[in-house]
């Protein structure tokens, strides 16, 4: 399985570990232009190759409508073939989960909420495409 070395820009944190992408927000919000930043510095590290990814962080980051918008478009899920958001924090957990609920029609891939990262890394494993 393929693995890649830790690399960050302002905004994200990424490795990649045996063949999953796992990502950690490092900021505490996101407008439009870092989420082109942060798509962009993705499939960069990922040499544009499609990836399971998982998404830890993000209960701190406020992520404005525009970002949120560009995110959830064709452009900003590029490439990724399966998303688990990790939510340790049960408020977190509910909030992810409903805006996850909201969203399914604009989602071009399977994607859940876990409260642990080895929960998320197996659901991954048994949902790959």
């Amino acid at each position: 399985m393929l693995t890649k070395p830790q690399e960050e820009n302002e905004t994200m944190s990424l490795e990649i570990k045996n063949g999953i992408l796992f990502g950690q927000y490092i900021t505490s919000s996101v407008d439009l232009k870092q989420a082109k930043e942060l798509v962009s510095f993705r499939l960069n590290y990922c040499e544009h190759k499609y990836f399971p990814v998982i998404i830890s962080g993000f209960a701190s980051v406020r992520i404005n409508k525009e970002a949120r918008q560009y995110l959830g478009s064709s452009e900003g899920q590029k490439n990724i073939s399966i998303c688990a958001f990790v939510a340790t924090n049960p408020v977190m957990m509910l909030l992810a989960t409903l805006f996850l609920k909201l969203d399914a029609t604009v989602l071009q891939f399977p994607c859940k909420v876990f409260r642990n990262q080895k929960a998320a890394v197996r659901w991954i494993k048994n949902n790959v495409r």
